[in-house]
């Protein structure tokens, strides 16, 4: 996960205006700073997550479209 995470190096809290009232970076605290999570786009998480199961798991993708009739959908 960590290889795949995004460069967040941290984070500024403004008021309505626009004026910065606090920042936080990254490396704050020895990295356990407001900033302590690992940040990951949705794509690379699923491409995390399916090279680490695919092996042992069988996966069936169907689509999202509620008019897909195909029998591949259940249609």
């Amino acid at each position: 996960m960590r290889a795949a995470r995004t460069d967040t190096a941290g984070a500024y809290i403004v008021d309505a205006d626009g004026n910065v009232l606090e920042t936080h970076r990254a490396d704050d605290h020895g990295g356990d700073g407001f900033i302590a999570d690992i940040e990951i786009l949705s794509g690379d998480l699923s491409r995390v997550l399916y090279d680490d199961t695919r092996d042992g798991v069988a996966y069936g993708l169907r689509s999202c479209d509620p008019t897909d009739k195909s029998p591949r959908n259940g249609g």
